[in-house]
């Protein structure tokens, strides 16, 4: 049993991810992740700035479509990352099988 609060907090986990309906996502699906050029700025001013291409990143029409037929990250669906993919964990069935069609 734990003993303090930090303790407690180790053992919970999302009611998603124990509850949700799961779809595999690969990084190898080039529909959903792209690699894109990102420029940082940083310094006092902003002065120095640097360019690199960013891997695995989600396709900003995936974002919009997750926004527009799932609704709010967090509360009717998550993530959670692994080796070779994600795993998108969604509270509605239906939702899975919509993403399922449209994006796998």
């Amino acid at each position: 049993m734990p003993r303090s609060r930090l303790d407690r907090a180790k053992f919970k986990t999302d009611p998603l991810i124990e509850q949700g309906h799961e779809v595999f996502v690969p990084y190898t699906n080039l529909r959903v992740f792209e690699s894109r050029q990102v420029e940082k700025s940083y310094g006092f001013n902003k002065e120095i700035t640097i360019q690199y291409t960013k891997h695995r990143m989600p396709n900003p029409e995936l974002m919009k479509w997750m926004e527009t037929f799932c609704g709010p990250r967090g509360i009717l669906w998550t993530t959670e990352k692994r080796d070779d993919g994600i795993s998108i964990f969604f509270a509605v069935p239906k939702q899975a099988m919509l993403f399922k069609l449209t994006w796998c």
